[in-house]
């Protein structure tokens, strides 16, 4: 199992593996340009996927829940889905759940770079080279998910 972070308004066609995604991947801020770059060859079964405000906005949102279930994530945590990603995926095998807290408490594992150095350190190892994986559980039966020994509850029934 990975973990996958995205931040706000990732859409759709930044994410998919695509011959020409690059007006969409131009158009995705850098750390997620990275991530997305990578994430189309690196996803498996059982990922959990981290993402910000509006994920998978645009008109690729049908393709991308296609796309993630076919890949047998586990689930999609976020603050806040695009509409018709949500309803494109309703049918899909994988939970999207709607915790802001939960995204936070991850996100406060990243490790900011303070040097110039760094920065090119990690623009050229990738997004994982510095950061902390947090410890992630996720029971979806029960619905419960910890971040770092952290428990956030949500409603089983909503998935």
């Amino acid at each position: 199992m990975r973990t996958w972070r995205f931040g706000d308004r990732v859409v759709a066609e930044a994410i998919m593996p695509a011959p020409n995604c690059r007006s969409e991947c131009r158009r995705t801020p850098g750390a997620d340009r990275m991530i997305a770059a990578g994430f189309a060859k690196g996803v498996s079964t059982d990922d959990i996927l981290f993402a910000g405000h509006d994920f998978a906005a645009g008109p690729s949102a049908e393709r991308l829940a296609g796309l993630l279930d076919t890949a047998r994530i586990r689930a999609i945590i976020a603050k806040s889905f695009d509409p018709d990603f949500e309803r494109a995926a309703a049918k899909s095998d994988f939970a999207m759940i709607s915790l802001p807290d939960a995204v936070k408490a991850y996100e406060r594992g990243e490790y900011a770079p303070p040097d110039r150095w760094l920065v090119k350190f990690i623009l050229e190892a990738g997004p994982d080279a510095t950061s902390r994986q947090p410890c992630v559980e996720l029971d979806v039966e029960k619905g419960r998910l910890v971040v770092d020994g952290m428990a956030f509850a949500f409603e089983p029934s909503a998935l």
